[in-house]
């Protein structure tokens, strides 16, 4: 008797630990995380698909695009031989040796000059578009890709009319006794254009690095006069090396003739027969940083002649890199905005 309830204790002790094993199974399998399973038949982990599967009920797709997305300051084309210009009115450039330059006419008539900075934007200076109205902007036109102009002997350009015209808020031209102030704007093109070789962009000057030594030349290129008395501008985009001024033979240099200047957000460049002339406002001062890196230094802004007269003032573009982010953030529907 005693010998069969103990094989029924043994029993139930065993049925208690099976059970209890079950159990305990049980609960481990509530935290087993399920294999994953794909619609295709295959496992697809560790792979790119080559295309995209978008099912037949699927809402529309939204499109995106994707950004061109190009080296600024390195043209395709360099300029080899006699390169720099030594004398007045300069030399001609070597055909998209400086893409980015950019033509700004209105009714026809040359206003003055600016710079790619990327697909969509020209920088140049308040005083070229001022004044400044929704017709006046209507008018115009920005040529790209330009080396003679009035011929298509060097190839198509491509055109562009300007979508919005951004002025700094605090521009003030040029009065007796000072220079022009914050000579900075942007024009947004109707439409983006497709970089190539005749059309980059130019890299914007951080400000990192010191120019202004007396030890170092910059370039400025444009379509205007050869001389202050020579009427007519250039047909074929010239340029010409400048010395670039220190701060205090900058300010030295003017007050000479009376006009107080900022150097905070104004540069100076120029040699005696060596100077932009009229048309060429809004063109770029450009300094090579290396075998073929340019940078853009500054906006051409203000001058009194073109030769030997105080040395060239231009808009600091280091000085309105923030404002030039800005400008580039908005999202502006008007002609005209004052930012």
């Amino acid at each position: 008797m005693k010998f069969i309830i103990g094989l029924l204790l043994v029993g139930a002790v065993f049925a208690v630990e099976e059970d209890n094993e079950q159990t305990a199974r049980d609960k481990r399998q509530l935290f087993l995380v399920p294999q994953p399973v794909t619609t295709f038949g295959f496992d697809t982990r560790n792979r790119i698909p080559q295309t995209v599967f978008v099912p037949s009920q699927s809402p529309p797709q939204k499109q995106v695009f994707i950004k061109e997305y190009v080296q600024c300051g390195q043209p395709h084309i360099r300029c080899e031989g006699a390169c720099a210009s030594r004398q007045q009115g300069g030399i001609p450039v070597v055909q998209a040796e400086f893409p980015w330059t950019t033509l700004i006419k209105s009714q026809d008539q040359l206003l003055c000059g600016g710079s790619l900075i990327d697909n969509q934007y020209i920088l140049t200076t308040a005083g070229c578009i001022t004044p400044t109205t929704p017709n006046s902007v209507a008018a115009l036109r920005v040529f790209l890709g330009e080396h003679m102009t009035g011929t298509n002997q060097d190839g198509p350009v491509e055109e562009r009319n300007v979508s919005v015209v951004f002025r700094h808020r605090d521009y003030v031209p040029a009065q007796r006794g000072s220079a022009p102030k914050f000579d900075i704007a942007l024009l947004k093109l109707d439409r983006p254009v497709q970089f190539n070789k005749k059309i980059q962009p130019i890299c914007v000057d951080d400000g990192k690095y010191n120019w202004e030594t007396n030890q170092f030349e910059g370039v400025i290129a444009g379509w205007g006069k050869l001389s202050y008395s020579n009427r007519p501008v250039k047909q074929t985009l010239h340029k010409t090396n400048v010395g670039i001024y220190a701060p205090m033979e900058c300010q030295n240099n003017w007050a000479a003739n009376g006009i107080s200047i900022s150097t905070d957000q104004q540069v100076c460049a120029g040699l005696q027969n060596r100077e932009a002339c009229s048309g060429d406002n809004g063109q770029a001062l450009v300094v090579k940083t290396g075998s073929n890196n340019w940078l853009q230094l500054g906006i051409l802004s203000y001058g009194l002649t073109c030769s030997d007269g105080p040395a060239t003032i231009y808009t600091r573009a280091s000085a309105f890199r923030d404002w030039i982010e800005k400008v580039r953030m908005s999202d502006a529907e008007e002609r005209v905005v004052y930012i």
